[in-house]
């Protein structure tokens, strides 16, 4: 997955890779006791954080000013 204009990636449009995007989907669709079982790899864990980030920062409007300490 990458940005659908310039097929690029970018610190807007970050990429991920097949077993990142199996990963998200599992996490969107499974049952919430799946989910909490779910141990995933910290290469993954690493694709989908600034997805994730940017996201949430889609969703609620703004930038966190607490985001980078999440991290």
């Amino acid at each position: 997955i990458a940005c659908l204009s310039c097929e690029r990636e970018c610190t807007l449009t970050p990429g991920l890779g097949p077993d990142a995007v199996q990963a998200l989907r599992l996490l969107q669709s499974a049952p919430w006791e799946k989910v909490e079982a779910i141990s995933l790899a910290g290469e993954i864990i690493q694709e989908l954080r600034p997805v994730l980030k940017l996201h949430m920062e889609y969703r609620i409007g703004r930038r966190l000013k607490s985001a980078e300490y999440l991290d």
